[in-house]
């Protein structure tokens, strides 16, 4: 394993064991980066899952109404969940993530019926379309920060690294 990998796993591992533990550090870290954030005047932004899609807002929801209501901070994601109800989208923003794989279009259906942003990954650049399955598309490689688009569009991404020779259904030709 990387160090990388073996950092994830010792995250994981801190999570699903010590969880009260786990979420008390989170919650401390999350204050440090808005009050610092606050301190060189930007907007405190924190995208909790990296590599997971871990449903915080089960989890920690009155701790992110309190940064936001307090702090301005903003929570957002990307998900394959597509049914996630969030009680407050200026809280914690949501985009859905596309696949093209079958069993995936249950999901993209769900999720576009209730507006969510859809992030969708093609080959290149040079084949994003201007809207795409009746969309309007945006661009998402300029900027992480989903919660600033409007909801209802495509967030379109060009695959890189690994995924530029993805097969699965994941990446748009």
């Amino acid at each position: 394993m990387t160090t990388v990998q073996l950092s994830r796993l010792r995250k994981t591992l801190y999570f699903n064991q010590y969880r009260e533990e786990f979420l008390t550090q989170l919650k401390r870290e999350i204050l440090a980066h808005v009050l610092l954030s606050i301190k060189k005047g930007m907007v405190p932004a924190i995208r909790l899952n990296g590599t997971s899609d871990t449903r915080w807002e089960l989890l920690i929801w009155d701790f992110m109404v309190e940064m936001h209501d307090k702090y301005g901070a903003r929570f957002y994601d990307y998900t394959k969940i597509a049914n996630r109800i969030i009680p407050d989208r200026d809280v914690y923003d949501l985009t859905f993530s596309y696949s093209g794989v079958k069993d995936y279009a249950k999901y993209y259906q769900t999720a576009r019926a209730m507006g969510h942003r859809i992030a969708v990954v093609f080959r290149s650049k040079d084949i994003i379309p201007t809207t795409w399955n009746g969309l309007d598309v945006v661009s998402g490689d300029d900027s992480d920060v989903r919660f600033m688009d409007d909801h209802g569009v495509a967030v379109a991404l060009y695959a890189k690294g690994r995924a530029r020779h993805d097969t699965t259904g994941f990446v748009i030709d």
